[in-house]
């Protein structure tokens, strides 16, 4: 439980927010992926202790935010040259995310039920969306969303997160229950969920470009 949230001036890397919490044991910088830093401490720690900790990681601080630039950059080019040709054609990203969204709301519906019959589940609407960071999401009324970009990515990954959602019908959590269904389903979903997390954000990216070009 989060007891107080301020603002830490670092000096060299700038503002960061500090969250206090009764539950904390220990010190801990988190750094975001929109750039924000996040300075995680024990409710009753000295501040002066605090203070200590965040210079001495003020390396590691802007070290870590070079990198996470450079990354962004790198996405940015790869995510421009994805679709520049269907840009072309289409006329503009606006049109390109609508027939991607026509293919991906297709392809969902036909393999949620397919997924949905085999696993002995049910669920109620699915809806597609321009999701932020998450390529799909259950809720506990077993309403279903799919990133919209979900049908670029290859078939066995939009197979994986579909089978990972549906998995939630049976158990709503990330417990060894629920990746026992998973891996039930697809027994190489390591190797999926590893590719999200790595090739995930130039999707995400690419999206972003798409709208960039409406």
């Amino acid at each position: 439980m989060t007891d107080q949230s301020s603002v830490l001036m670092i000096e060299g890397v700038g503002e960061a927010e500090l969250r206090l919490s009764r539950r904390r044991k220990t010190l801990s910088i988190e750094i975001r992926p929109d750039g924000g830093i996040v300075v995680h401490a024990p409710a009753r720690y000295p501040r002066y202790m605090i203070a200590d900790f965040v210079r001495r990681k003020q390396d590691w601080i802007q070290d870590h935010l070079k990198k996470m630039q450079e990354r962004a950059d790198i996405l940015k080019r790869a995510s421009q040259a994805i679709f520049a040709g269907r840009i072309r054609e289409a006329g503009s990203g606006k049109k390109v995310m609508e027939q991607i969204r026509r293919k991906t709301r297709r392809m969902a519906e036909e393999k949620t039920a397919d997924f949905a019959r085999l696993m002995g589940v049910t669920y109620q609407k699915i809806s597609i969306r321009a999701m932020t960071s998450r390529w799909g999401s259950c809720s506990s009324q077993g309403n279903l969303s799919f990133h919209l970009m979900l049908s670029e990515l290859p078939e066995e990954i939009m197979d994986y997160v579909i089978i990972h959602e549906l998995c939630h019908r049976l158990e709503m959590n990330h417990s060894p229950r629920f990746w026992a269904q998973v891996a039930r389903m697809d027994p190489d979903f390591q190797r999926h969920r590893k590719f999200l997390a790595l090739e995930g954000p130039l999707w995400l990216a690419a999206m972003d470009e798409l709208r960039y070009n409406r």
